[in-house]
C-alpha cells in the first residue's frame, strides 16, 4: 500500500487549486445551470396539459434532458482530466464527442450494479423483519440520499481513476479506488465535507424546505462533488500515477 507523503502545506494547496479550478470553469456554471432546468422540469405537471400529451412527451423530454446532462458530464470530466487549465465550455462538447458512448455504457452498467444491491438489501431486510418489500422499498428511499452520499464518499476516487487512466472497467477500477481511499483516509475529511454536507442538509429540512431552496441546494451540491471530482484527479496526476508507473 502507497504511504501519501503529501506536506500540509501542499495538501492545502490542493485543496485551493481544486476550488479555483471548479468555480473558475464556465463549464461547470453551464452544468449548473442545466441541472436546475432538469430539477425545474421535474417539478413541471405534465398532466395540465392533457395525459395523452403528459404520456407522449413526458418520457421524450427526459430522455433528451437525461442524455445532454450525461454529454456535458462526460465531457467536463474528460476536460479536467486532459490538463490543469480551467474548462471551457467548447472543451467541454470537444472533449464529449471522444468519449461520450464509453461513458454512456459504464453508467448503464452502474446502474444495473446500483438496482441488483438494493433488489438484494431489501431481499435480506426482508427475510429479517419480514416486511412487506414495497414497505421496505419506501424505508429505503427515504434514506437513498444519504445511501448515496456514503456510498459516494467511499467511491471518491473512481470516476477520477476511470477518466484519468482511460479505463473503463467498472469492478477493476471500483476495487482500485477502495484501495486508494483507504490508504488516504487521513485526508477525507475534505472529501467527507463536500460530498455529505449538502445531502444531509437536504435531508434534514427536506419536509420544510421550499423547492427552490432544494433545487439550490442540489446544485450546490452538484457543484461541491466538482470540487472532490478535481481535488482527486489532481491527487492522481502529480501523485500516484507517476509513482505507479514504474513498477507497471
Amino acid at each position: 500500500m502507497m504511504t501519501d507523503p503529501v506536506s500540509p502545506s501542499d495538501e492545502s494547496t490542493r485543496r485551493l487549486r481544486a476550488l479555483v479550478r471548479t468555480f473558475m470553469s464556465p463549464a461547470i456554471w453551464l452544468l449548473a445551470a442545466y441541472q436546475a432546468l432538469i430539477l425545474s422540469v421535474f417539478r413541471l405537471d405534465f398532466q395540465r396539459f392533457g395525459e395523452e400529451a403528459a404520456a407522449l412527451y413526458g418520457p421524450v423530454i427526459f430522455a433528451f434532458l437525461f442524455l445532454g446532462f450525461f454529454f456535458l458530464v462526460a465531457g467536463t470530466y474528460q476536460s479536467f482530466v486532459s490538463g490543469p487549465s480551467l474548462v471551457s465550455v467548447s472543451m467541454v462538447f470537444r472533449n464529449a464527442q471522444l468519449i461520450f458512448s464509453r461513458f454512456i455504457i459504464l453508467s448503464i452498467k452502474v446502474g444495473l450494479l446500483g438496482f441488483l444491491f438494493v433488489n438484494i438489501v431489501v431481499v435480506i431486510a426482508q427475510g429479517l423483519t419480514g416486511l412487506d418489500p414495497e414497505v421496505l422499498f419506501k424505508s429505503i428511499a427515504n434514506y437513498l440520499t444519504l445511501i448515496v452520499g456514503v456510498i459516494t464518499l467511499a467511491l471518491v476516487y473512481w470516476l477520477p481513476l476511470v477518466f484519468a487512466k482511460g479505463n473503463f472497467n467498472m469492478l477493476e477500477t471500483m476495487r482500485e479506488a477502495l484501495q486508494l481511499g483507504w490508504s488516504r483516509i487521513r485526508q477525507v475529511g475534505f472529501l467527507a465535507v463536500l460530498i455529505l454536507v449538502p445531502p444531509v442538509l437536504l435531508w434534514l429540512g427536506s419536509n420544510q424546505l421550499p423547492q427552490v431552496i432544494v433545487v439550490l441546494g442540489s446544485v450546490i451540491g452538484e457543484l461541491l462533488a466538482w470540487v472532490a471530482f478535481v481535488y482527486c484527479v489532481d491527487y492522481l496526476k502529480t501523485e500516484y500515477l507517476p509513482a505507479i508507473q514504474p513498477g507497471s
